[in-house]
């Protein structure tokens, strides 16, 4: 009897010790996994930063190309106002040239 309590008493103290070795690996893996999930988190928040860093550089240069366009059509528009202007007086000069010769010529 004192051999199978032994042998009893071994048998218990294994699967104990089995399953708290197991209990063990698995918390093992567990932090593993947990610091591998946050490390995931760590690399996906620094993306996260650099895109939007990167968004807001870009806006910023869509900003200035938009600012300079709109200068560049303040130009053209002043530049074709001033055209026209041009225009209208050299045909209002031609029209009483034309006026005048007609009338020197015919009147």
């Amino acid at each position: 009897m004192g051999c199978g309590m032994f042998l009893c008493r071994n048998r218990v103290t294994m699967k104990t010790n089995t399953t708290s070795y197991h209990l063990d690996l698995d918390s093992q893996k567990c932090n593993h996994g947990c610091a591998t999930f946050y490390h995931q988190i760590s690399e996906l928040e620094q993306d996260k930063r650099d895109l939007e860093r990167n968004v807001n550089e870009l806006k910023a240069k869509c900003e200035q190309i938009e600012k300079r366009a709109a200068e560049l059509r303040q130009v053209e528009e002043k530049k074709h106002a001033e055209e026209l202007q041009f225009l209208k007086r050299t045909n209002a000069q031609l029209k009483v040239t034309c006026c005048t010769i007609v009338l020197q010529n015919y009147g």
